[in-house]
């Protein structure tokens, strides 16, 4: 019987999706969900599920506002006999943990820096392609992006949804660089670069940090005129906030003069 994998759509969700398979040595059916849809997902699955099938949660966190209801399905599969597997990494509340581990067969949440990391240690998955797979996906969910296998991986995803599937079959077969993907995801990668070189974004950015800093001096003004005026008087209040002005000025016309080509 194959297992379902409710899965984040993400490149973590989409490596420990990968993982499970490399964990289970089987085929899984994966759904696609994540923290604002797994009630709904869930929901689906009671009465649809076949019985005894193992269900794994991977990179998916709960929401407590949803919490009852999550429950509640998790009761109803488990009733059904089907055996949920819940493995993540996102913080979640004392009441979730408690509440959710009575209905699952397994919760681990462990605070590292990807959910894969969990997935790979539940297996004990310890292979060089698994250890290849762990690294890009490190990477990408905190944002660091220093490779560019990740770069372009996650870059191929956001324009081309329907690479995740695949994603999954390769990563499980135990191929890491899938070329094509690569070469989707670099043209991506530089297309979104030059955009950003563009002088064009560059004048507005500085437009909207002169508006920010704007914003913030009125603010200011307002605090001053308020709390300061009474004990110093006006004029050290004027001027003081004139050369606050001043420097706010100054930093905005050198963001517009450092944007110009």
């Amino acid at each position: 019987m194959s297992a379902i994998n409710i899965t984040h759509t993400d490149l973590d969700g989409i490596i420990s999706a990968a993982l499970v398979r490399r964990g289970l040595k089987r085929k899984t059916e994966v759904i696609f969900s994540g923290p604002r849809e797994i009630s709904k997902t869930l929901s689906s699955l009671v009465g649809e599920a076949p019985r005894g099938v193992e269900i794994y949660i991977t990179d998916i966190g709960v929401n407590d506002d949803e919490l009852d209801e999550i429950v509640s399905s998790l009761e109803r599969l488990r009733d059904s006999g089907c055996k949920v597997k819940w493995l993540d990494h996102h913080s979640w509340s004392e009441r979730a943990l408690k509440e959710v581990r009575e209905v699952v067969e397994d919760l681990i949440v462990r605070r590292v820096s990807a959910a894969c990391e969990v997935v790979a240690d539940y297996f004990g998955l310890r292979d060089p392609e698994t250890e290849s797979l762990l690294i890009i996906c490190s990477d990408a969910d905190t944002a660091s992006y220093e490779m560019e296998q990740t770069r372009y991986y996650d870059c191929a995803l956001k324009v081309t949804k329907h690479l995740a599937e695949r994603l999954i079959d390769e990563f499980s077969s135990g191929r890491v660089l899938i070329e094509d993907v690569l070469e989707i995801g670099r043209t991506c990668w530089e297309e979104v670069a030059s955009r950003m070189d563009n002088p064009f974004y560059d004048g507005v950015y500085a437009v909207l940090l002169f508006a920010v800093l704007t914003h913030a001096f009125i603010g200011v003004r307002n605090v001053l005129f308020e709390f300061i005026t009474p004990r110093v008087g006006r004029v050290v209040t004027s001027w003081t906030l004139f050369i606050i002005y001043v420097i706010i000025l100054l930093l905005g016309i050198a963001e517009i003069v450092a944007s110009a080509p």
